[in-house]
């Protein structure tokens, strides 16, 4: 949690679930905070204390701007968790209902991963 004098401007966090995988959830920054770089600080600070591998979702839209993280789109579903393999195939359902141009992927920080120099560099 990022806070300032007005409150709470940032949040993050890493969710455990029942399968053993660990996910990168529940990333926001206000909208007037935008741009200063918080996102990054807690992506990073969450990826220094829980340790990879580290699950994501996000929009499609997203994908590089984590890449730059170190995470990558897992494309097969036979690559994902079982409970990712199950968000998949809700969240198919779902937006194809609510936000048919929308996109969800499902990204991955792998074991491999952990020395920064080894990601790979995107705009």
């Amino acid at each position: 949690v990022v806070e300032a004098s007005e409150g709470i401007i940032a949040c993050g966090q890493v969710k455990d679930h029942a399968d053993g995988s660990r996910e990168l959830a529940s990333l926001a920054v206000a909208e007037g905070w935008r741009g200063r770089g918080l996102a990054r600080v807690i992506i990073e600070h969450l990826q220094r204390q829980s340790g990879p591998p580290l699950w994501l979702t996000c929009r499609e839209g997203l994908v590089p701007l984590y890449t730059r993280f170190g995470f990558r789109e897992v494309t097969d579903t036979r690559d994902l968790s079982p409970y990712f393999r199950r968000l998949m195939r809700l969240a198919r359902v779902i937006l194809r209902i609510v936000r048919p141009e929308e996109g969800l992927a499902v990204m991955l920080w792998p074991e491999s991963c952990t020395n920064r120099e080894d990601w790979p560099v995107s705009g």
